[in-house]
């Protein structure tokens, strides 16, 4: 009889581990409805399925992705982690449990507002979304990134006005921004002085990288690279992704977005282009003086 239990108990485990898997296939798509939705539905019926004896066992299993992640991976962009994973799974797993005492269309509809309610705190706060304007001096420098094709370094660079984001292979939210950043590129390709790059921070095993570059380079014009010996993300004291980086010709930092959901989204093509043509009154009013 003890045998059954421990067998059961262990079938929940993975089964949690199973389901918050799926959750985490379902962010790389980059669907974010889609997530929000089959994140609450597949919770909502394993919250009225799973005997309330197992239920702890799943709840470890739901739990135990975050750091399987974190040391297969090395994907630490915890906050992201937290939001979907935790969030999402916890909060519709217990909701389900409550709605398999009382069960009702009006209480399924209460449930999936309360759900979406925390999501979007979740995303707004927990993910810390932002834009930050920096006046500092302190310089890029020594920085070597690589490609298939080439390898550049940061003296290569110094002139010309640098929009860098920051990505990895498995975030979503990344994927969201490669069409923006294609779209600045096209704009801007007749001046040699304002440059677009895509630069995986070793978040990703060279590998990785590269098979993500075989696949996305296809629609995508803008280069990508990669940080093969850590130094930019040391410098930039980078964990997580995505983040979005202006540099002046200095490669000094002008303007850092971090993260990349409605906040950031909203007015991110204008944002950028009046940050590179802040830079370039500066660079102007230098020359006429």
């Amino acid at each position: 009889m003890i045998y059954k239990k421990i067998t059961k108990s262990i079938l929940f485990l993975i089964l949690g581990w199973l389901s918050i898997f799926a959750v985490n296939v379902s962010v790389a798509l980059q669907y974010e409805i889609f997530t929000v939705c089959f994140s609450f539905i597949l919770f909502l019926i394993l919250g009225n399925i799973i005997p309330k004896h197992f239920r702890l066992m799943f709840v470890l299993g739901l739990a135990i992705h975050v750091p399987i992640l974190y040391i297969v991976n090395d994907f630490q962009n915890l906050p992201l982690l937290f939001n979907y994973f935790l969030i999402s799974a916890f909060l519709s797993f217990f909701l389900g449990i409550v709605l398999s005492r009382f069960r009702s269309v009006y209480n399924v509809i209460i449930s999936f507002l309360i759900f979406i309610s925390f999501y979007i705190v979740s995303n707004h706060y927990l993910l810390q979304q932002h834009i930050e304007t920096f006046d500092s001096e302190k310089r890029l420098e020594n920085v070597e990134l690589i490609s298939a094709k080439d390898t550049i370094s940061i003296e290569d660079l110094k002139g010309k006005i640098v929009i860098m984001e920051l990505w990895s292979s498995k975030c979503g939210y990344c994927k969201y921004e490669y069409p923006y950043m294609n779209e600045l590129n096209d704009f801007y390709q007749e001046r040699d002085d304002v440059v677009f790059l895509l630069v995986n921070p070793t978040i990703d095993s060279y590998n990785d990288f590269q098979k993500s570059v075989d696949f996305f380079s296809k629609n995508i014009n803008v280069p990508f690279y990669y940080d093969a010996d850590t130094t930019l993300s040391k410098f930039l004291n980078v964990n997580a992704v995505p983040h979005t980086i202006v540099f002046d010709k200095n490669m000094t930092i002008k303007k850092w977005f971090r993260g990349f959901g409605k906040v950031v989204e909203a007015n991110f093509i204008n944002n950028i282009k009046e940050t590179i043509a802040e830079i370039d009154a500066k660079e102007h009013s230098k020359k006429s003086l």
